[in-house]
């Protein structure tokens, strides 16, 4: 068991039945992104696809259907979370 900051936190990864957090440390884990989303900050973290929760502090710039983080990933918005998406990413940038 480990805890970590969730302003540590790019973004959570589901591959093959693990999750796998990248930030400042990788760490994975067997579980699901379901599991994921009923414990993070719903104002800071977002789906962005069936595979990805992000850290919306960490978005540095959207072109067409992706997003680009900080850290360098391009990460896909699917268009059925896209509109999630940009609510959730307005209402964290006027916070």
């Amino acid at each position: 068991m480990k805890k970590i900051n969730y302003n540590d936190i790019f973004y959570f990864e589901m591959f093959n039945h693990d999750v796998y957090i990248h930030g400042k440390d990788e760490f994975s884990f067997r579980g699901t992104l379901k599991e994921i989303e009923l414990r993070i900050n719903k104002e800071q973290f977002v789906r962005c696809n069936n595979s990805f929760i992000i850290n919306l502090q960490y978005v540095d710039e959207i072109k067409g259907d992706f997003v680009y983080l900080k850290s360098g990933e391009k990460i896909e918005i699917t268009k059925s979370r896209r509109k999630e998406f940009f609510d959730r990413l307005v209402s964290f940038v006027g916070n």
